[in-house]
């Protein structure tokens, strides 16, 4: 934005001009005063911050643990960039800092960068990328990123507006991607691959607000495949939150959980899973448990329509971890539409 300030225009002076008409000496001494005193611009630019990821090691110059370190501690808004490291692996011995910035940081790759995988098989009882409740506005799109071999991929500690995930891998973690509750108005988790993680691939452990998972333009939706839990919703209230152009197949247990196994009075507000646009519609199909489950409890306002739920069951599935708990089963061969719970 560009403010022009131009001070003194008339001068004071301006009639006192011998032969001359009052306009026009006026506009001479207009002129007169503009060439003595400049108009003074003030370039209004926000400050944002680069940070070069330059190797994979784990701690350091250069490191991504010092980048997330060192825009934490700038506090603006800031991009973290992976430079010239080609197709690269950065094993974690430790957990990385959380990230806490709330201005806004943005991931991305320069030079001969062309995948990062990062691997925490060495780091124990650890999370991948952690992003904390308010760090807003993070993107991780467009980048060929890999994370594996964490307790949980991606965890967000608390709500996160305006952020995106996208594209991204993640797999082999215990959960794929963990979300705490809050409220993540403007933010999406769209065309990512989640896939054989021990647990849930993505699991929402209560009051998640304002989420898209997935979407209904082209290419918007997750592939959730071969984790034990595909989607997980634990109790909470989730207004605003959309659940829309997933492919949810071949889980070990279930396509979509809803509420808290081993409760038997979970509580549930406001989940729109599906829809009748279109491009909202789930395919929830081949799990080898349920499509969808359903714990004992109450479920308000919760509408799951426009979804393609068939052909679980096919016979491959191991016995069943938690068999004596109650639950809902939604069987092998039917189409499920327009349900409100």
């Amino acid at each position: 934005m560009l403010q022009l300030g131009v001070r003194g225009l008339f001068h004071r002076d301006a009639f006192r001009s011998g032969n001359r008409s009052p306009d026009r000496a006026r506009h001479g001494a207009a002129r007169r005063h503009l060439q003595r005193e400049a108009p003074r611009f003030e370039q209004l630019e926000s400050k944002q911050l680069l940070t070069t990821v330059s190797n994979n090691l784990d701690t350091g110059a250069g490191s991504l643990r010092q980048a997330i370190l060192d825009v934490n501690a700038a506090a603006i808004a800031n991009t973290i960039v992976f430079s010239n490291l080609g197709t690269d692996t950065i094993a974690l011995a430790t957990e990385l800092p959380t990230l806490t910035n709330i201005a806004g940081t943005t991931f991305s790759f320069a030079g001969t960068t062309s995948a990062i995988t990062l691997d925490g098989a060495l780091a124990l009882a650890s999370d991948g990328l952690t992003i904390g409740a308010g760090a807003n506005s993070v993107s991780l799109s467009g980048i060929n990123l890999t994370i594996k071999n964490f307790d949980s991929g991606l965890r967000f500690l608390g709500g996160s507006t305006n952020s995106v995930i996208k594209g991204l891998t993640v797999t082999g973690n215990q959960n794929g991607i963990s979300l705490a509750g809050g409220a993540f108005s403007g933010t999406t988790i769209s065309g990512n691959t989640i896939t054989l993680n021990d647990q849930n691939g993505i699991v929402a452990e209560g009051s998640v607000t304002g989420l898209t998972i997935g979407g209904t333009a082209a290419g918007a939706g997750n592939t959730i495949t071969a984790n034990e839990y595909g989607l997980s919703f634990q109790s909470g209230t989730y207004t605003g939150t959309l659940v829309q152009g997933n492919t949810v197949s071949n889980n070990n247990q279930t396509g979509l959980l809803l509420g808290l196994l081993g409760s038997a009075s979970s509580t549930l507000t406001s989940l729109t899973i599906g829809g009748a646009a279109a491009g909202a519609a789930n395919t929830i199909s081949l799990n080898n448990y349920n499509g969808v489950e359903i714990t004992p409890g109450t479920y308000t306002n919760t509408v799951i329509a426009g979804n393609s739920i068939t052909l679980q069951c096919t016979g491959r599935h191991r016995p069943r971890r938690r068999s004596d708990q109650p639950h809902d089963r939604w069987h092998r061969g039917r189409s499920w539409q327009h349900d409100r719970l």
